[in-house]
C-alpha cells in the first residue's frame, strides 16, 4: 500500500482567523497535491500558546471545527497539529486526529517540556489509530525523546508517527536525528512537522523514508523537507516495504531483559 502524506508547516499568527487562513490554505495545496493524510505543528495558532485559556480553548475548537469540514469535503484524514485546550478543568496539549466522517479520536502530550511541567496535564495513554489500510500513532515533540512511546507504537504494529512539534532554531537538526533514529529502530516512517517563524522558530519540516538494498540492510534518509518559510511538503510511502522488516525485528525482542525499564 502506498500512503500520501503532507507536512504543513504555518508561521503563528496573532489571531485564530488569520492563523487558520494560512494553515487551511496551506492543507489545500497538499491535498491538491495528493496528500491523503496531513499533519501540522505544535501550538502554531498562537506566538505564545499560553497566554488565555479561554482564547487556546476557542482557538482549538475553530481548527477541529475547520479541518472536519476540509476532511469531509477531500475525504482525507487531517491531525491539525498539537493545541493546547482546556478538559476536565485541565490544560492538555492535543492532537486530534479527523477523518472523512469528523473527529475519530486524540492524542495528548505525554511528556511536558520544561516550562509546560506542573501546568499541562500529560496523557495516561499511548494511543494507536486505524485507519483505511493503516495504522497512526502520534508523538507530540517532546515525547519522540523517549523511545519507548514510538516502540510501543510499533509493537501494535503502526505504520507511520506523526509528530507535530514546535523546535527552536537551535534544536532542529537533532530532532531530525530523533525523527531518523526512530523510524530506523522501529522500521517505521516518521513525519516532523515544525512552525517557522525566525529567528526562533526555523522550520525544516521533514518525512522520513528507507532505501533497502539487496541484501535487506535498511538505510533511512530524508524524503522531503521544508525550508524556513510556510509550505506544504509531501511524500509517498510504501508500507509493504516496512511491514514485514518491522514485525521480524520485533518478535526478536526479549522483553525479560527489559524489566528494569519499568
Amino acid at each position: 500500500m502506498k500512503l500520501r502524506v503532507a507536512a504543513v508547516q504555518v508561521e503563528p499568527k496573532h489571531s485564530i482567523s488569520e492563523g487558520l487562513q494560512e494553515a487551511l490554505t496551506l492543507t489545500r495545496n497538499a491535498v491538491n497535491d495528493g496528500a491523503t493524510l496531513i499533519c501540522l505543528p505544535e501550538s502554531w495558532l498562537f506566538p505564545e500558546p499560553r497566554r488565555n485559556l479561554a482564547l487556546l480553548k476557542e482557538g482549538y475548537e475553530a481548527a477541529v471545527k475547520a479541518f472536519t469540514e476540509l476532511a469531509s469535503e477531500y475525504n482525507v484524514y487531517v491531525v491539525p497539529g498539537a493545541l493546547h485546550t482546556v478538559f476536565k478543568g485541565s490544560l492538555r496539549i492535543r492532537s486530534p486526529i479527523i477523518g472523512p466522517k469528523g473527529l475519530m479520536g486524540y492524542q495528548d502530550k505525554m511528556h511536558p517540556f520544561k516550562d509546560e511541567r506542573g501546568i499541562v496535564e500529560p496523557a495516561e495513554a499511548v494511543e494507536v489509530f486505524e485507519l483505511k489500510g493503516f495504522k497512526l500513532g502520534i508523538a507530540v515533540c517532546y515525547d519522540l525523546v523517549f523511545p519507548e512511546v514510538v516502540r510501543i507504537m510499533a509493537l501494535k504494529d503502526v505504520d507511520v508517527v506523526l509528530n507535530p512539534s514546535r523546535i527552536t532554531s537551535n534544536a532542529w537538526e537533532s530532532w531530525q536525528l530523533y525523527l531518523k533514529a526512530r523510524a530506523l529502530e522501529n522500521r517505521v516512517y516518521t513525519v516532523g512537522v515544525n512552525i517557522v517563524k525566525p529567528p526562533t522558530w526555523l522550520g525544516h519540516s521533514c518525512i522520513t523514508g528507507f532505501q533497502v538494498q539487496a541484501d535487506s540492510v535498511f538505510h533511512v534518509k530524508l524524503i522531503a523537507e521544508a525550508g524556513e518559510t510556510p509550505s506544504a511538503i509531501v511524500a509517498d510511502l510504501d508500507l509493504e516495504l516496512t511491514r514485514k522488516s518491522r514485525r521480524e525485528r520485533m518478535k526478536d525482542r526479549r522483553p525479560n531483559l527489559y524489566k528494569p525499564l519499568t
